[in-house]
């Protein structure tokens, strides 16, 4: 059986660590609005066993006084995918093939509860 010549070509990456991890990411603001936070919460499955939960329905609806749904803490990675910026692309030293990339794990530390668009 034949392979084709992109089955067995290498695959380049190279990796200089020193340059990686002197890399300073630049400050990025991004903005979103309740519409996003409604979209990503019923992507993540609120409201999908039982529509009218009441724990899961400040997650997508104003109820009782609420004057702002909750935020899931998951949101914040969610705000790099909505911009496509891709910063991670451009790290001097750090040149691979992003189509073989898996992604394994990320860590958030959150604070405080992330704010809605209207607090």
């Amino acid at each position: 059986m034949a392979r084709s010549a992109s089955a067995t070509a290498p695959v380049s990456c190279a990796i200089d660590p020193a340059m990686v991890l002197s890399h300073k990411f630049p400050e990025v603001a991004y903005e979103y609005d309740e519409r996003d936070e409604v979209l990503y919460a019923l992507a993540m499955g609120a409201c999908n066993a039982d529509a009218a939960d009441e724990k899961e329905l400040q997650l997508v609806y104003h109820r009782d006084g609420q004057s702002s749904i909750k935020v899931l803490p998951t949101f914040i990675s969610a705000l790099n995918a909505k911009t496509g910026d891709g910063f991670y692309m451009d790290v001097p030293g750090l040149h691979y093939n992003p189509t073989l990339l898996l992604h394994g794990q990320q860590y958030i530390e959150i604070y405080k509860p992330i704010p809605s668009r209207d607090n």
